[in-house]
């Protein structure tokens, strides 16, 4: 996938998050080799959310295309943010997952409580 792909998924994740009334507080944190697409509140509670957008014509939809591997990396970003900001509230992480043929033809999933740390999907 490419990067200007990656943005247009990311963007559309966002801008369905805000029509859900969700704040978005950060689009592509980065600390180190940590990252998250996107951190949100809704309510109180903080909210991490991976992306992924995948073609239609692609081996696997974009709803199965975590690995445990991006989970824990996932966990240890959404602990480093959570430490850097002295947060101890309740926390989710929710994937938003967009399959797509074309910019125009596209389905968005947003999965809440897709997966907890230590977990696999």
């Amino acid at each position: 996938m490419s990067k200007t792909t990656g943005n247009w998924g990311e963007g559309l994740a966002a801008e369905h998050l805000e029509s859900q009334g969700v704040k978005i507080l950060e689009l592509n944190w980065k600390k180190g080799p940590l990252e998250v697409d996107i951190i949100a509140e809704d309510r109180g509670l903080l909210i991490f959310v991976e992306v992924k957008t995948r073609r239609w014509d692609g081996p696997l939809n974009a709803e199965f295309s975590m690995t445990e591997n991006q989970i824990n990396h996932l966990a240890r970003a959404a602990f480093c943010y959570m430490t850097d900001r002295e947060y101890d509230g309740e926390v989710r992480f929710d994937l938003i997952a967009i399959n797509y043929h074309d910019r125009l033809n596209y389905q968005l999933k947003h999965l809440k409580d897709a997966f907890f740390p230590g977990s696999f999907l």
